[in-house]
C-alpha cells in the first residue's frame, strides 16, 4: 500500500490440485513476469507474484516514478520487482505459518520473465511430483491499473505435514 499510494485489493483464494500440465492453462496471459521464492521448514512449498509483462513494467513505473518508456526502468525492474515479492510474499507466508505456528526459511526472492508454457518449472521441485496443491488469488491496485496473481504451491509430500498444523490450529482454536 505504501509503495503505491493505494489500496490493494486480495480476491478470495481458490484451492485445487493441479497437474504439471495444467498450471499454465489456469493463467490469462501468454507472457509473464514472476517474483519467486521458495520456503521450507515445518511444510515446504513455493511462492510467486504472477504479472503479464505490461502490468509489471507499469507498476514499476509507479513505484520508481520513472516513465514507462525509460531505459532506467527497465534496468530497475529486477531489483524493484524482487523487492516487491519479498514484501508480499513474506508477508502472506510470514502471516500463514505464525497462524499455523510454523517455523520456515525463505530463498532470496527470483525475478524472471518469459511465456506462461515455462511458468511450470518454478513450482514443481521435485521432478517425481506431478500433483501440487495450489492456492490462487489475484489481487489488484485499482488507481494504477494493475492486476496479477498470488501462487501459493505446496508439493505433496508437504500436504501432511501442512494439513495437520492446519488442523492443530483449528482444535487450539475452539478450546
Amino acid at each position: 500500500n505504501d509503495l503505491v499510494n493505494s489500496h490493494i485489493q486480495l480476491a478470495i483464494p481458490k484451492i485445487e490440485f493441479i497437474r504439471r500440465d495444467n498450471l499454465p492453462k489456469r493463467l490469462s496471459f501468454k507472457n509473464y513476469s514472476i517474483i519467486v521464492q521458495s520456503f521450507d521448514g515445518t511444510f515446504k512449498g513455493v511462492a510467486s507474484l504472477v504479472f503479464d509483462q505490461d502490468t509489471a513494467k507499469r507498476l514499476v513505473s509507479t513505484i520508481s516514478s520513472l516513465p514507462i518508456d525509460s531505459p532506467l526502468l527497465d534496468a530497475s525492474i529486477n531489483e524493484t520487482l524482487s523487492e516487491v515479492g519479498n514484501i508480499i510474499i513474506n508477508s502472506l507466508i510470514g502471516h500463514m505459518s505464525n497462524l499455523l505456528r510454523a517455523k520456515l526459511h525463505f530463498t532470496l526472492p527470483l525475478y524472471t520473465c518469459g511465456t506462461v508454457e515455462e511458468l511450470a518449472q518454478y513450482f514443481y521441485t521435485d521432478e517425481e511430483d506431478d500433483l501440487l496443491l495450489v492456492a490462487t488469488t489475484k489481487f489488484s491496485i485499482q488507481s494504477i491499473n494493475v492486476d496479477g496473481f498470488v501462487l501459493l504451491s505446496f508439493p505433496s509430500q508437504s500436504l501432511q505435514n501442512l494439513l495437520d498444523l492446519i488442523f492443530e490450529a483449528f482444535d487450539d482454536d475452539s478450546q
